[in-house]
């Protein structure tokens, strides 16, 4: 007997096998919420990024007519964002920390504006770290190695110019019971979950090339890649309907900005990546490129332009591993009360 037709149908059958044992879209997509909500169940949430970069271009025009291109990017775009007391009542025991990922700082780029030569670096880059705390009713501002901010808002308001290096504001109780209207943050979640979830089942049932779905090891990734604004919109548009916070989004402003995006733009690359395990999302990857098409602007004196990128890993921790930084009392001290100028 001759074995040599039966080897080469032998992967085929293997293919076949592992077909039929792969998990299907609707699947994917279920699990997908129930992951979603197991993670946002934590009261400690941490997004980390140190891979993100962002290119935008844009034409201003002066009071004499000049225009001059101003670019502004981002390489890299590295952050550590964590939330803690996402089941508080109240936001006084809600924290936040914000400042730069533990392996590498953010650096902005800047064309068509000169900056001082005291923050400038070699490369023509900026050193970018803010950091950002909130605790007990009170923001804690740190621009120590952030200099352009203060810098640039100097620049566009006077009130800002004696913005301390490092302040704090503290929420008034008519502030704070404004925001305590909208706490615990976690009740919202399970609805967007769900909302989004439904959106990508909807989107999948027009558009079924626009996705793609893998396993490695326990995590699990759906990648959409939609050609056209129309399947961008339809996701965007049917998430905002159905989302419980829904309320607090100005629907007309909302519709007029994708109008004008949607009128203004080609579409270059847009892709979006969600992964997950069972305990959770672990990453949101996004490689974004659109297109901002030649037009008349009439009067307008500042407007974008060309081609912007956006693209990055965005990591996300649970637990103890997203505990907020917090500053001690001796920290606190070195914080001057922000004032602004009226």
């Amino acid at each position: 007997m001759n074995a040599k037709p039966l080897l080469l149908v032998l992967p085929l059958i293997a293919l076949a096998s592992c077909g039929d044992n792969a998990p299907s879209p609707t699947e994917y997509f279920d699990s997908f919420e129930v992951s979603a909500k197991k993670g946002l169940q934590n009261d400690y949430l941490g997004m980390t990024t140190s891979s993100g970069k962002v290119d935008t271009h844009f034409i201003s025009i002066d009071e004499e007519g000049t225009e001059t291109e101003f670019g502004l990017g981002l390489n890299p775009l590295a952050f550590d964002l964590r939330i803690g007391g996402v089941h508080s009542q109240t936001v006084d025991g809600l924290s936040i920390s914000f400042f730069g990922s533990t392996t590498k700082k953010s650096r902005v780029f800047i064309k068509g504006f000169d900056l001082p030569s005291i923050i400038a670096g070699s490369d023509g880059g900026v050193a970018l770290d803010p950091r950002f705390y909130f605790d007990q009713g009170t923001f804690y501002l740190d621009f120590a190695d952030a200099a352009i901010i203060p810098v640039a808002l100097k620049q566009i308001d006077s009130r800002f110019s004696s913005l301390p290096i490092r302040g704090f504001v503290a929420l008034d109780e008519d502030a704070k019971n404004s925001i305590n209207e909208y706490m615990p943050l976690d009740e919202y979640f399970p609805e967007a979950v769900k909302s989004l979830k439904d959106e990508f089942v909807s989107a999948y049932s027009s558009a079924p090339s626009a996705f793609a779905f893998s396993q490695e090891g326990s995590v699990k990734t759906i990648k959409y890649a939609p050609t056209s604004w129309g399947q961008i919109r339809a996701i965007a548009d049917g998430f905002i309907a159905r989302a419980e916070s829904s309320s607090s989004i100005d629907q007309q402003e909302y519709s007029s900005f994708f109008d004008e995006l949607q009128g203004e733009t080609d579409i270059n690359r847009f892709v979006v990546a969600l992964s997950y395990d069972a305990d959770g999302l672990t990453k949101l990857s996004l490689d974004v490129s659109l297109h901002f098409r030649e037009k008349d602007h009439g009067d307008e004196k500042f407007y974008p332009t060309g081609d912007m990128t956006f693209s990055g890993d965005l990591a996300f921790t649970y637990g103890e591993a997203a505990k907020p930084s917090k500053l001690s009392d001796r920290e606190k001290s070195r914080y001057t009360e922000i004032v602004l100028e009226k």
